[in-house]
């Protein structure tokens, strides 16, 4: 069995949490806004209320696609980590 050394290692770590970093932050702005217009697309007057119908339904689309960016883009991560480790481990045994 192969050994990491520990520059390595950290340095894989390290990139590894800035991708995680900027897919969290993309995830996170995109429900945020998401949630912002799906919370205010009711409106309360004097006379009634109504509900903005579009603002609505693209305020859940996009609290919807950033679930699913960050979902997808966990996923992803961990293809790649589990690929870079078998990568190295076949490189190393030959």
């Amino acid at each position: 069995m192969t050994t990491v050394s520990v520059t390595d290692g950290l340095t894989y770590g390290i990139r590894l949490v800035a991708v995680f970093g900027v897919l969290l932050t993309v995830a996170a702005v995109l429900a945020l806004v998401g949630t912002n217009m799906v919370t205010t697309a009711r409106t309360y007057s004097l006379y009634g209320g109504g509900t903005n119908w579009g603002q609505f339904l693209l305020g859940a689309v996009l609290s919807l696609a950033g679930g699913l960016t960050l979902y997808a883009g966990s996923m992803g991560l961990l293809y790649k980590v589990i690929a870079d480790g078998v990568q190295r481990g076949n490189s190393r045994a030959v």
